[in-house]
Formats: structure tokens, sequence, C-alpha cells
């Protein structure tokens, strides 16, 4: 007799699973190798690897959670596994902001390259010329302000 039993059915297809996993033991490796960069020389400072920390225990909570919630979902739609074009196209989109970055500098490589992925992934103008602004914002305050790396 089972009174009070809860039955959670997993929803992930073993592809899925295994991406996250990649994700996980990625994220892991990007933290391990954080703590094997040099410390600050100045107290109260950030050290090298302490940017790359921070934003690897934050994807890898993100991921977990994902990963979590994608599981338990119920009814989980399809989705369409033909964008291949897409994925060649933002891949060429990276070859060719990478050959341009050394001679038009940062800012105007990653605005016109942001703009042009977040239309690729289906972004309406407005979407994708937010995005490109809000990402140039951070790189400079994360960088030029808080790091006090010129990026320019």
């Amino acid at each position: 007799m089972h009174s009070g039993s809860v039955t959670v059915r997993l929803s992930l297809t073993v592809p899925e699973a295994l991406l996250y996993v990649a994700v996980i033991v990625f994220l892991g490796v990007a933290c391990y190798e954080s703590f094997m960069m040099p410390i600050s020389i100045n107290p109260g400072d950030l050290g090298p690897g302490d940017v790359p920390l921070i934003v690897a225990l934050f994807t890898l909570v993100l991921a977990i959670v994902s990963m979590i919630v994608d599981a338990l979902k119920p009814d989980k739609p399809k989705v369409a596994t033909s964008g291949s074009k897409r994925v060649i196209a933002g891949m060429l989109w990276f070859v060719i902001a990478a050959a341009i970055f050394p001679f038009a500098g940062i800012y105007p490589v990653f605005a016109i390259f942001i703009l042009g992925l977040c239309r690729l992934a289906g972004a309406g103008w407005l979407g994708a010329l937010m995005t490109s602004v809000m990402f140039l914002a951070f790189i400079y305050l994360a960088f030029d302000l808080l790091l006090a790396i010129p990026m320019n």
C-alpha cells in the first residue's frame, strides 16, 4: 500500500543531460583554475582570479537551477533543431569580429558583434540595440572603472 508517495518523472533527454553535465564540469574546472591564479598584491583589491571565480560560481548556480527546472518541467515543447545555418553564421560572425578587433578596437567591434549576434538569435532591433549598449556599459564599468584595465 502506497499512501502519500510522490512520483517524480524527469523530462531531460540524454543529450540535454550530457550538455548540462558538460557545462557543470567546465564551470567546476574554471572555478578550480581561478584558485590557481595569484592573489592581489593590494589587500582589498580584486585579484586576477577573483572575477573568473565569481562569474563561474554564479553561472554554475544558474546552470544547476536551470537543470533542475528543466528536469522537473512536466511537458516541454519540442525545440526545432534546424538552426545549423544560424550556428554557422554566428561562428563566421565571430571570426570576422576577431579579425577586425585589432584594427578597430574593442568598443566598436563588440557593439557591432553583439548587435549582429542578437539579430542572428532572433531578437528585434530594439532588443538587440539595448543588449549591445548594456554590454558595452558593463565592459566599461567592470574593466575601465572597477578593475582599472583600459579597454581602448
